[in-house]
């Protein structure tokens, strides 16, 4: 069965192109959505890779209304020997927990795909580097072993219009080599900064099993089947750049959005703990780093009964509640003093 076959409701529209006539070692894959101020800068950066070989542009929309539809057709139009542009429709939209995603649109790409090797970059995201693709397949041909490769990167936060280069140089030992064990205690990797082998990925990423089991996001529980099963390099250059957006699930300032967003970065854990095990160190490691952002969770929704639970779980794995949390703990219990610290830890910036 298509990968996509499952949440196919109406046919996908592909409009005319010379890429399906070339031999392709890349494939990139953009899905986008209402993205009318950021798609052409996108679509730019990726058209300028200089490459010794040919790729392939994957371009997915999602029937926007902001005319970033538009603006995928004139490109479309222009550069018929790079950009494969699928049209998608509403039926399609796969919904998890509830809330419309891009989810078939990326399976859409990824199902597509004739490449080697595969690399990402959302809609409202660009690459950096003129050389990004030359240089990652370079290392994955250098490197047989590996099957991803992944780079330092630039986050740009769009509210305040200020970047911010996110380096692993210092930690390099970390984040190299047989890195699973390390990469599910936190997700560092970037999904704009990836390139993978496309093989590996149809291999091991069960991307149907990540949709029926609602995780919001597919790419870290892909880094965490691909690392599992074989290594993962970095080029340390910053070679694309993040856009931070205000209303991001995970850069939220909406208590609950934040909430859902941990929960499930948790139920993805818990979910490749049991696939694959992890030692006890690392279990409760995961345990006590969720259970002490729930304290700050309970703190911002008002919910004295999560942060009483968060608390005991702490004590139960051995730690103690820094100072930060105690504040957040024992100012539910007053609720003046609830209310001025919330105030206070608002107007400093201090979020969940």
């Amino acid at each position: 069965m298509n990968l996509i076959d499952k949440y196919k409701k109406v046919p996908v529209k592909e409009f005319p192109n010379e890429v399906l006539n070339k031999e392709i070692l890349v494939s990139v894959c953009i899905p986008t959505y209402q993205q009318v101020d950021f798609i052409r800068e996108c679509l730019d950066s990726i058209l300028k890779q200089q490459t010794n070989f040919n790729f392939e542009i994957l371009l997915g929309e999602d029937n926007s209304t902001d005319g970033t539809r538009e603006i995928c057709l004139e490109y479309a139009k222009i550069y018929q020997d790079k950009i494969r542009l699928f049209l998608h429709s509403r039926e399609n939209n796969i919904r998890i927990n509830g809330k419309p995603t891009g989810r078939f649109s990326f399976l859409n790409n990824f199902s597509e795909a004739r490449g080697k090797y595969i690399a990402f970059c959302e809609g409202d995201d660009s690459w950096i580097d003129e050389f990004k693709l030359q240089k990652q397949v370079n290392f994955l041909i250098e490197n047989s072993d590996h099957g991803l490769v992944f780079s330092s990167y630039k986050r740009f936060y769009e509210k305040k219009k200020i970047f911010e280069e996110v380096s692993f140089e210092n930690q390099k030992h970390l984040f190299t080599g047989n890195i699973f064990n390390s990469l599910i205690l936190n997700n560092w990797i970037s999904t704009v900064s990836v390139m993978a082998k496309m093989d590996l990925l149809i291999q091991h990423a069960d991307y149907v099993n990540y949709t029926d089991n609602e995780f919001p996001m597919a790419d870290y529980p892909a880094w965490l089947d691909l690392s599992y099963h074989a290594k993962v390099g970095l080029i340390e250059e910053p070679m694309a750049m993040h856009r931070i957006l205000p209303n991001s699930a995970s850069h939220s300032t909406v208590a609950k959005e934040r909430v859902v967003f941990g929960e499930a970065t948790y139920k993805i854990q818990k979910y490749f703990i049991e696939k694959y095990g992890v030692s006890a160190d690392i279990e409760n490691q995961i345990n006590l780093k969720i259970n002490k952002k729930r304290i700050r969770y309970a703190f911002f929704l008002n919910d004295k009964s999560l942060s009483n639970k968060a608390k005991n779980e702490i004590i139960e794995l051995g730690s103690k509640l820094s100072f930060i949390e105690k504040i957040y703990y024992y100012s539910l219990k007053n609720k003046m003093v609830y209310f001025l610290f919330k105030k206070l830890f608002i107007s400093f910036g201090v979020w969940i």
